[in-house]
């Protein structure tokens, strides 16, 4: 059952971030764009979640410090997303996303002696960490726009395996409350955070006149992906009960990542490289020693 949701799951985290480009892509020349989007998301998510919960969302200790840190990375990796959808393309993205979700998790769960790899599963490993050097290997310094989505690239690789671990961490503690809950306070914490630091930059005036001009297209993408990447976090910690962070990851990665090459091709027209299809080749060997 946990491999059958798994594979669901990867299709739709694939195409769910096909909305955000697009809202990115249309919103590029809008001043604020990604400010309106911060301060619409939380509090839509934050109202999402409670109904998701039907209004019963207790706290305890241990759930509020979960969400607290959950948040922030939550905010690190909306940020970087957002700013890198302009200077890397979906597939970078995803290779060092997925590579990193992969290998933090199996670094964490291998110093702390929480599992045992079969030599299958460590050469899986392996093959993520090969499929996100290529990349590296083959940049070119001249290239500014190329050394900030790396860059970018970099940071998403180390929040890719921090988001994963904290689900697994969740989703093991016997004193937290519903996943539902944790999801609800996560945005509930966070959403100061998120004001303080848009209004510090933006006035409140100038937001608005941002926000008229964002089509209403271009806010249902945002509600969609919403809707549908919050849906699949409590299906994210459901798996991660079942399974091992590492082969959640790995399995979970590799799959997103074919997922987005299709979308990168077939709507995005994005040409693929030597280095990406090299990428691609070594996480899709992932999955199939993944899952001997």
């Amino acid at each position: 059952m946990g491999y059958i949701l798994l594979l669901i799951l990867s299709v739709v985290q694939g195409l769910c971030p096909c909305l955000m480009k697009k809202f990115v892509k249309d919103t590029e020349n809008i001043p604020n764009a990604k400010n309106v989007y911060m301060l619409l998301i939380y509090p839509l998510a934050t109202i999402y979640y409670f109904i998701l919960a039907g209004g019963d969302t207790p706290l305890n200790l241990p759930t509020f410090w979960f969400s607290l840190v959950f948040g922030l990375v939550g905010v690190g990796s909306t940020v970087l997303h957002i700013i890198g959808y302009r200077y890397a393309s979906l597939i970078y993205m995803s290779v060092f996303n997925g590579a990193g979700a992969t290998l933090v998790p199996f670094l964490f769960e291998l110093l702390l002696g929480r599992e045992s790899f079969s030599t299958s599963e460590i050469l899986s490993v392996l093959f993520r960490l090969v499929a996100v050097c290529v990349p590296l290997l083959a940049f070119k310094k001249k290239d500014q726009n190329t050394k900030t989505g790396i860059f970018i690239c970099m940071l998403l690789f180390l929040i890719g395996g921090a988001v994963n671990v904290i689900y697994k961490l969740y989703g093991e503690n016997p004193s937290v409350a519903s996943d539902q809950s944790f999801c609800f306070w996560t945005n509930v914490v966070t959403l100061p955070f998120i004001i303080l630091i848009i209004l510090k930059q933006t006035k409140l005036k100038t937001l608005i006149a941002s926000g008229r001009k964002i089509k209403k297209i271009d806010y249902a993408c945002v509600i969609g992906s919403m809707m549908i990447g919050n849906l699949c976090t409590l299906v994210s910690i459901h798996i991660l009960r079942m399974l091992s962070a590492t082969a959640y990851s790995i399995l979970n990665s590799s799959l997103v990542l074919v997922v987005t090459v299709i979308v990168s091709i077939t709507l995005y027209k994005e040409k693929l490289t030597k280095e990406t299809v090299f990428s691609v080749i070594f996480s899709i060997l992932a999955i199939i020693f993944g899952v001997l």
